[in-house]
């Protein structure tokens, strides 16, 4: 069971004229932010561990970790963030990073969105239920 419990809420409703673009690797960050999770699925010393059980992902091959860039996923990515993070949508476009890792766990997190002076990663299930939240 993960941090948000067992069951997954609905997702919600995009809003009319919303849109979510998947983030092009070019974007500053994207690939740094594929690199740092790179290093979290790979590490086998104590603090990957730990990072890992954070990010509620398993130990994995670097080649498992892949920048999703289908319109469809990135869009569903983005309400399932939004709704888990507890906060509207906004109204403006916002580039979604979703990393898949394997086949049962996606990390999104949305360029510019931050708690505070911290950016917001969220793993979800491959049905979208949110596992982990992520401030960094």
């Amino acid at each position: 069971m993960g941090l948000f419990g067992s069951v997954a809420p609905p997702l919600a409703t995009p809003v009319e004229g919303q849109t979510f673009q998947c983030a092009s690797p070019s974007i500053d960050g994207v690939t740094g932010f594929k690199d740092a999770i790179v290093r979290v699925v790979t590490s086998s010393d104590s603090n990957g561990v730990r990072k890992r059980a954070q990010y509620d992902l398993p130990q994995m091959a670097a080649n498992k970790i892949t920048l999703v860039t289908t319109t469809a996923t990135c869009a569903t990515a983005a309400q399932a963030f939004f709704q888990a993070a507890g906060a509207p949508a906004p109204s403006e476009p916002v580039n979604v990073v979703v990393l898949k890792a394997g086949n049962t766990r996606y990390i999104v997190t949305v360029m510019g969105y931050a708690e505070g002076e911290f950016n917001l990663s969220i793993t979800f299930g491959a049905k979208w239920h949110p596992l982990a939240r992520v401030n960094h």
